[in-house]
């Protein structure tokens, strides 16, 4: 008996932890597919804090991003979290452009050789 009442409550935690990791994947897609590219958001991924911004740039916000014709993925590192001309933002700002700049990475990183 006192076995038992030890072992429900792991059962328990070792069944909630297998739907979590099973099902997390499907409930941030329903998320994203609700939430993603509704006006104003796309204006706002340059503008988070970067703790948040490695939530949008998330695998799904990926796909998501691909799948409309309008966003422009930019993968990169250290010239995106700068000022210089070379930045993906002031690039395209002054053309007359038919997306808009979803810059991927980690800005002001530079790797080591």
């Amino acid at each position: 008996m006192k076995n038992e009442r030890f072992l429900e409550p792991l059962l328990l935690a070792f069944v909630l932890f297998w739907l979590t990791i099973l099902y997390t994947g499907e409930i941030t897609q329903s998320i994203a597919n609700h939430f993603w590219l509704t006006p104003g958001v796309t204006e706002a991924v340059g503008m988070v804090s970067p703790k948040d911004q490695e939530v949008l740039l998330g695998s799904i916000y990926q796909r998501k991003a691909l799948e409309t014709g309008d966003v422009l993925p930019i993968y990169g590192s250290s010239e995106l979290g700068t000022g210089h001309d070379f930045n993906p933002s002031r690039v395209f700002a002054n053309r007359p452009t038919q997306f808009t700049p979803f810059m991927i990475g980690r800005g002001s990183c530079q790797s080591e050789r």
